[in-house]
Formats: structure tokens, C-alpha cells, sequence
């Protein structure tokens, strides 16, 4: 019988109720027993405390209500609460795939050298259901990090604490690409990771998502994280790129909906293209 690690998943959670029962019922309904779900709700005055407590005593959950100073502020409580293994987090507005958890442990289990394990998560915007940044997650480096921005899905990502606990907390600074800096502190660290190529969750963009109302700022903030680790503060071509598409959001998502395969091409394309001009110029001289 495999051995069964406790994986613990923590939601941070505010005013989310019209989505926070879609995340509890993918953690709940899990074929995996040895799991616990830490909600760390910042005081929501909607209906997601009722939501919550419809839950509560049902499966292995608790979870507080009390003013913090953000979703990093959440976050971190939620993850000194945790007792597990294997550490993730999933927010309010995303949700698990079936059967995820089992399929986690067993490879934890069967790779006990392994601190990270990245996996796939489907966008999903209205008819719109696909995988993205399936081609860069195959050569995760604190180099492509820097270069390419976060192109790593976290509600698809799991790892050890004892990864954790040499890298963590997250940083409170940040209000949007938290995220982003922990990878970059994670493969500072060398770890040794896994890419699963296949789909543990569901990303939900949505008007009043944080990410989602601010996405210029989301990609300054994430430009100027990864200038802070770069060796020799390089301009990183791709970020600027994405710092473009996500000002000129309301083209590129009307091309993104109308055209979705002549969008993928072109931005493959450009990737790609740009993925070599920085391996030329990389290059001693």
C-alpha cells in the first residue's frame, strides 16, 4: 500500500461567495483521505461564511474570519496552520481537477527527493477551455523565470515544506505576484521538481479578480520582481511584451476570443522568436 502524506491546501477568501463553493466541493469530493483544507477568510460580509459553514464538520476543514492585511496576509496564516507534507493553495475563484490528490501523493511518494511538482491548469473563459504555457514549464529555471515572467500555473503547483520553510514565507510586500517571487525564490534553492504534463486545475478570470482588474500593474510589478533577481539587470524582451498585451487588453482578448487558433499561432510565434534573440544575445561575444 502506497504511503499516504497529508497534503495541505490552503484559500485565502474575501467577498468570493458567488465562487467559493465550486473550490470547496473540488477539494472536498477528492479520492484521496489524508488531506486538510485551511480557509483564512478576511472578514467577508457576503454570503461566503455561509458557504463555509454549510461545509464545516462535512470533511477535513477548518477555517477563521478575522481582518488581515491581504491575501498574502491570509496566505501565510493559513500556511503556519498547515500540518502537512505537501503544501498548495488554491483561491477562491479556481478549482481542482477530479482525482488530483491521489495522483500528487503518488508521486511524492515515489520521488522523495522531489520538492516542486508543476502541473497544467485550464483556462477557462466562457466557451474558451484550454491549457496555456504547456511548451515553457518543460525547462523551468530561475533564468526563464527572470526572462519569461511567471508562466507557472499555481493553482497547478505543489510542493514540500520543507521547501517551504527554506524559502517562505511569502513576501507581504507584493499585492499581486506573490506567487511569482516564491518561484523565483524556490529555484534560487536548485530544487529538484517534476512537470506533470496534465491539468489539476481551473483558472477562472473574472471581472473583480484581482489579477483581472489590474493586470498592467500586474505585469509592472512582476517586470520589476524579476529585475530584483536578475544578475545583470537585463531588459527581459518577453515581459515587455507582456506588459503590452496586458495594456492593450480589450484587443488582444477580443482577438483571443474571435480568432483563439490564429491567436495561439501568432503568440507562439513570437515566443518563440524571442526565446532564440535571447539565446543569440546571451551568447559571449
Amino acid at each position: 500500500m502506497t504511503k499516504q502524506l497529508l497534503i495541505s491546501i490552503i484559500t485565502p477568501s474575501y467577498n468570493q461567495g458567488k465562487f467559493i463553493e465550486d473550490t470547496i466541493l473540488s477539494v472536498k469530493n477528492q479520492d484521496y483521505p489524508n488531506f486538510e483544507h485551511i480557509i483564512t477568510d478576511a472578514g467577508s460580509t457576503d454570503e461566503t461564511l455561509s458557504v463555509i459553514k454549510k461545509y464545516e464538520g462535512t470533511y477535513n476543514m477548518r477555517w477563521i474570519s478575522e481582518p488581515d492585511n491581504g491575501p498574502v496576509d491570509g496566505l501565510n496564516k493559513g500556511f503556519n496552520m498547515a500540518k502537512g507534507d505537501i503544501l498548495a493553495w488554491i483561491n477562491t475563484d479556481d478549482y481542482y481537477e477530479p482525482n488530483v490528490f491521489d495522483n500528487i501523493n503518488r508521486i511524492f511518494v515515489a520521488n522523495n527527493d522531489i520538492d516542486f511538482l508543476i502541473g497544467d491548469a485550464y483556462f477557462v473563459k466562457g466557451d474558451i477551455k484550454k491549457i496555456l504555457n504547456k511548451h515553457r514549464k518543460k525547462q523551468v529555471s530561475l533564468n526563464e523565470l527572470i526572462k519569461f515572467g511567471n508562466f507557472i500555473d499555481q493553482s497547478a503547483t505543489f510542493f514540500t515544506t520543507r521547501l517551504f520553510k527554506k524559502a517562505g514565507p511569502l513576501d507581504i510586500k507584493l499585492k499581486y505576484v506573490f506567487d511569482y517571487e516564491l518561484w523565483l525564490r524556490f529555484f534560487k534553492l536548485n530544487p529538484k521538481y517534476i512537470y506533470l504534463n496534465k491539468p489539476l486545475a481551473n483558472f477562472k478570470p473574472h471581472e473583480g479578480a484581482i489579477s483581472f482588474d489590474n493586470r498592467e500593474e500586474v505585469m509592472k510589478e512582476m517586470y520589476k520582481v524579476g529585475q530584483e533577481y536578475s544578475l545583470d539587470n537585463k531588459k527581459f524582451l518577453p515581459q515587455i511584451i507582456k506588459y503590452h498585451r496586458a495594456k492593450h487588453f480589450v484587443f488582444f482578448d477580443k482577438f483571443l476570443e474571435t480568432t483563439p487558433r490564429l491567436y495561439g499561432l501568432t503568440k507562439n510565434f513570437s515566443y518563440r522568436f524571442l526565446d532564440k534573440l535571447h539565446r543569440f544575445l546571451d551568447k559571449p561575444l
